[in-house]
């Protein structure tokens, strides 16, 4: 998470925000999110497709369908898991557990990218 994000965003708000403390800056708009809806994007677990020899690098953009649908926050090789993880904020109507996406990574290479659960696991 950065200045970029909100913590309903990050999926840390029950451990990050107080609904019942004082004041605090941007407290009216967390209060609005909680109380209208939900929030445009949300941090997701992603997968990387065998073929990337490296994993991407932050702000490699998603997509799907060709549209931009969000961004990769931070990636690395697993050796617990042999394959290329990362997290990645993805918008709302993209980012049902299963979806599966495409990256497009800051050297021009595309590939594919499944939206997982977190923590990551073996299957």
């Amino acid at each position: 998470m950065d200045e970029t994000n909100l913590p309903p965003e990050a999926g840390i708000e029950t451990r990050a925000v107080s609904y019942s403390k004082g004041c605090y800056i941007g407290q009216e708009v967390i209060a609005r999110i909680r109380t209208y809806g939900q929030v445009a994007k949300a941090l997701r677990g992603l997968r990387f497709a065998d073929n990337l020899s490296a994993p991407p690098t932050k702000g490699d953009k998603l997509f799907a369908n060709g549209k931009e649908v969000g961004y990769v926050a931070s990636a690395i090789r697993s050796p617990a898991l042999n394959a290329n993880i990362g997290l990645g904020y993805v918008r709302r109507e993209h980012n049902k557990i299963g979806n599966e996406l495409a990256v497009k990574t800051a050297g021009g290479v595309e590939s594919a990218v499944k939206l997982v659960d977190l923590p990551f696991t073996s299957s």
